[in-house]
């Protein structure tokens, strides 16, 4: 942004171009293309302060423009010692200095001359002689506006053991940090041209790094999945953050109270990080309450497979530290959506979700559920839903919150909406299950009551009490005419749900005791059995017909946290505190052991 000439949006590209984009009036169109680059343009950055734009690029060159004028000028064209293309560059905040990166494991630091504050009157006549010279031997050749002022390399950085990715100024011009494929980064005073720091941590090539606005923190993105906070001065890490892909860029909000992170699956990942010392959002809760106020589907076709996603094959060499890897775009893999704003009010607690085997059809007078339809597969048979086949659909998602809500969100093509929100709790859900039909869920909550809903209607079908506590697990037996639920006081309550609950009170028929330790877990195992976990570092298969238990299976060190029955109900899966999952073969007759391994 300029005073002269508003806002603007400049981008660089590989076909050697950098355009200048209107966000004001005529949005989104290209109101200049600069040409001067031989090589695809890598890096851009802006001095505030002078108005000045700065590209590289893989032909090693920068190029500095000026953004004062209506039409943009080029100032200065210069040809770097750098041994290979120009990966980054970044401006200090004062505007004085600047560096530039690249593959051959150097930064330069240059000091930044405005020429057009430095140069006199008969150095700007005789610049502008020199160029319409140049001109008339060559009327293809760019025009520079003034060849006084150059900018002048002060000095190298040596350090990195491989291709410089990333640099970035902290508050001041004193303050630097570069990134690069030998997974470090490098802390330094440019000023001194000394080395201060060296940050260790990620297991992958570091592919971008930017200080917060105080810079009192650092954050690097890393081809390791992996996001990082660092303290700088300390070399302390604050933060990590798994992303599940390989990751371009990050930055933070002005507040640092939010992230924003962009990654190799065509995701744009908003992060609160509400709270922070410091930040405006301090002590509170998020702005945005309600669950997933916006999403967007992006693209995964990024570009012409063939591409070699990098720098020209003459200047790019074919191995995996290569300017090639680095800014490559994957093309394949998942299309994930991506949200702005908050689930619940609070912490999510508990989520379920509906088999997408099935999909309903609901009549939008009545809302009444329509037998449930196979659809496995269905695409892959090339069904057709005029022949009967059914297309394959993603079910919907129950969500749960500290504030003691249960929503309903919306998958396929509206995924991200909330559809209903189920409203009868008075304090936190702890566990949600939706039964085999999807036509009721039973969510449990702090409150010591359990609530039936109709999934389709929204309207709670009765409430189910006589806990001593909090209820934290529930479960439907298969078949969905009963339900199990297990929690503080130890023990396990199984209610006959079959008639529905009209929206009254329901009380167990039975309650099962043997723990000695809150339970955890809840599974069916077909229609007569079920297991259980607890804190007391058991879990347990019972005979729900006869009420008794039929196994213990022990063997963890720590409290039992939650446990899972596999499809074919031969397995139960448990995890535990003591950082390990284990596998039990319950079909064993003998009941002895099991089989576990972390």
């Amino acid at each position: 942004e300029t005073a002269q000439q508003g806002r603007r949006v400049v981008s660089g590209s590989r076909d050697r171009s950098v355009r200048v984009w209107k966000i004001e009036g005529n949005m989104g169109r290209t109101s200049q293309t600069l040409s001067g680059h031989t090589d695809h343009v890598t890096a851009l950055a802006f001095a505030t302060s002078s108005g000045e734009l700065i590209s590289a690029g893989c032909d090693s060159r920068f190029i500095v423009w000026d953004m004062t004028q209506p039409t943009v000028k080029l100032v200065h064209r210069v040809d770097t010692t750098h041994l290979g293309p120009i990966t980054s560059l970044a401006i200090s905040p004062e505007g004085v200095s600047f560096v530039t990166g690249s593959t051959d494991k150097t930064v330069q630091v240059w000091a930044m001359i405005p020429a057009r504050k430095k140069s006199t009157a008969v150095q700007q006549r005789a610049a502008a002689a020199a160029a319409a010279a140049a001109a008339a031997r060559d009327p293809k050749a760019l025009a520079v506006e003034d060849t006084v002022g150059e900018p002048e390399l002060a000095l190298k950085l040596q350090g990195h053991l491989s291709d410089v990715t990333c640099c970035a100024f902290g508050q001041t011009g004193a303050s630097l940090a570069s990134g690069s494929l030998d997974h470090s980064i490098m802390l330094w005073n440019p000023v001194a041209g000394a080395h201060v720091g060296i940050l260790v941590g990620h297991t992958a090539a570091v592919t971008d790094i930017s200080y917060s606005a105080d810079g009192r923190l650092l954050l690097s993105t890393s081809r390791d999945h992996h996001l990082r906070i660092w303290h700088p001065r300390s070399g302390q890490t604050v933060l990590v953050l798994k992303q599940g892909c390989g990751l371009h860029s990050a930055r933070f909000s002005p507040d640092a109270s939010q992230l924003v992170v962009a990654g190799d699956d065509g995701a744009v990942r908003l992060w609160s990080w509400v709270g922070r010392e410091g930040s405006t959002s301090m002590g509170q809760m998020p702005r945005k309450p309600n669950l997933f106020s916006r999403g967007y589907t992006l693209n995964d076709d990024h570009g012409n497979g063939n591409d070699n996603g990098g720098c020209s094959s003459e200047t790019a060499p074919h191995s995996e530290g290569s300017m090639r890897t680095t800014m490559a775009f994957r093309k394949e893999g998942s299309n994930p959506l991506s949200f702005e704003g908050q689930a619940h009010k609070g912490a999510m607690t508990a989520v379920a979700g509906f088999s997408s085997e099935f999909e309903y059809a609901t009549e939008a007078v009545t809302r009444q559920a329509v037998a449930p339809r196979r659809s496995s597969h269905a695409r892959a048979r090339g069904g057709d839903a005029s022949k009967g086949g059914v297309l394959e659909t993603t079910g919907p998602v129950l969500s749960g919150g500290e504030d003691g809500f249960v929503r309903k969100i919306a998958a396929g093509r509206g995924a991200g909406k909330v559809t209903m929100t189920f409203k009868g709790h008075s304090k936190a859900i702890r566990a949600i299950a939706a039964s085999q039909d999807m036509k009721t869920a039973v969510s449990a909550s702090d409150d010591g009551n359990l609530m039936l809903w109709d999934t389709v209607t929204g309207q709670d079908s009765g409430i189910l009490t006589g806990h001593k506590g909090a209820v934290l697990a529930c479960c439907f037996v298969s078949g969905g005419e009963r339900v199990l639920s297990g929690g503080k006081d130890q023990a396990v309550r199984v209610w006959d749900v079959g008639g529905g609950g009209g929206g009254g009170v329901l009380i167990a028929e039975t309650a099962l005791q043997g723990h000695t330790g809150r339970i955890t877990g809840l599974a069916s195992i077909g229609r007569s059995s079920f297991a259980s976990c607890s804190a007391d570092r058991t879990a347990r298969v019972w005979d729900l017909d006869a009420g008794e238990m039929v196994r213990s299976m022990t063997g963890h060190s720590g409290g039992v946290t939650s446990l899972t029955v596999t499809s074919n109900t031969a397995l139960v899966v448990t995890t535990s505190l003591d950082h390990s999952v284990r596998v039990w073969d319950v079909r064993d007759p003998h009941g002895g052991g099991g089989g576990g391994g972390e």
